[in-house]
């Protein structure tokens, strides 16, 4: 009997370890919200990240940094490049579990963390995005449909699920302590405001969050890593670090990298080189003598980019002299 409660215990513990329920608080130290946005030729996202607290009218706030972000190409290599564009400041405030944005000179409620199922919220217009073509309500009403918990990356969030009247909107799902599923402010659902939402710069849905208390969790993207990709300018890359199968010599090089493969099998099939802005400027398949020639290249820091059989690419930071 002793032997089963034991078990059990063990099980119990096991499970309670897969997922915990999120305590922390609404935007702490590290605080970043990646929103994405519709984007015909590349992944746009809007980047808020929480800077430092101040008073404004008369209460604590939170200054969250604005920058939009542009990805070219899938990741982390090839055929990529980045841009981070700085875009001013949001400001936001809590009050009894209420969140308010500063909006033309005053706090404009959002939403509330601790609400019941069938209360109703104010969504106010955000004349940040004027419409064009219609003239819709200035406010919608937000109501509660349901309240769940749902788990994202090991953390069991309260969900309040709810509808508007398809004129504003700040997405029909609010995490708890975190935000808005769809937008960190209210934006036009009107088709008729906008004839396509990818000529808007409109958020889409909000991909990945992080702070320093709950570390990084991805919401709506394949994997946390294509989060870090997105919030990571290409400098930045982690590169492949010495390998047994692997290795490049002389690096700084003046004019050619050498490869050495180990006896394992590695078969590097052909490379791509790429310059510190993401651009690729040279590729080819691998020659016999293993010697890349970079000599035409400028003076320089680049990312070369190996393929081979059996093993994902391998990236390696070069520095030509």
């Amino acid at each position: 009997m002793k032997a089963y409660l034991f078990g059990l215990v063990l099980l119990i513990h096991s499970y309670s370890g897969l997922a915990q329920v999120d305590n922390h608080p609404w935007c702490p130290s590290g605080a970043t919200w990646l929103y994405q946005k519709v984007g015909f030729f590349s992944q746009d996202y809007i980047k808020l990240a929480y800077l430092k607290d101040t008073i404004l009218a008369h209460q604590t706030s939170k200054v969250l940094a604005v920058s939009n972000i542009t990805v070219v190409g899938p990741g982390p290599l090839p055929n990529y490049a980045w841009s981070e564009q700085a875009a001013g400041y949001e400001y936001y405030a809590m009050r009894n579990d209420s969140i308010f944005r500063w909006h033309n000179g005053a706090f404009s409620f959002l939403y509330n963390f601790n609400s019941s199922v069938g209360h109703s919220w104010i969504i106010t217009e955000n004349n940040d995005y004027p419409c064009h073509g219609t003239t819709l309500p200035s406010t919608d009403l937000f109501t509660i449909d349901s309240i769940k918990n749902q788990t994202y990356d090991g953390f069991i969030f309260e969900t309040i699920h709810g509808t508007d009247n398809n004129n504003w909107t700040i997405g029909q799902t609010i995490i708890k302590n975190i935000g808005s599923l769809r937008a960190p402010y209210p934006i036009p659902i009107n088709n008729n405001c906008y004839g396509t939402h990818g000529a808007t710069n409109l958020p889409l849905k909000l991909n990945c969050y992080s702070d320093d208390l709950r570390g990084s969790i991805t919401f709506q993207m394949p994997s946390s890593n294509s989060c870090h990709f997105a919030l990571t300018p290409l400098e930045k890359i982690p590169v492949t670090k010495a390998v047994s199968e692997i290795s490049i010599f002389p690096n700084p090089t003046f004019d050619v990298i050498n490869l050495v493969l180990s006896d394992k099998g590695t078969k590097v099939t052909n490379y791509a080189l790429f310059n510190i802005n993401g651009q690729k400027v040279q590729d080819g398949p691998l020659p016999t003598n293993k010697a890349i020639s970079i000599q035409k290249q400028p003076k320089g820091i680049y990312f070369l980019v190996l393929n081979s059989t059996g093993t994902k690419p391998q990236v390696f930071k070069v520095i030509k002299l």
